[in-house]
């Protein structure tokens, strides 16, 4: 689970083969640093929220 922003390179270093990103506050506010590193990591990912797709037409920037 990522409570802080520091917790989140670990946790997209384990060995997991997808990643689900959860809708939570921390995630969602700095999503400007989420979506590159979870797309370096070449896996499978899910979000909580449209925007965060490249394709959406409501994506946040």
């Amino acid at each position: 689970m990522i409570k802080t922003l520091d917790d989140l390179d670990a946790a997209l270093k384990k060995r997991g083969q997808r990643l689900l990103i959860s809708g939570d506050s921390v995630l969602y506010n700095n999503m400007a640093r989420v979506i590159p590193l979870a797309a370096a990591t070449g896996k499978p990912t899910l979000g909580a929220y449209t925007d965060w797709s490249p394709r959406s037409p409501t994506r946040i920037e």
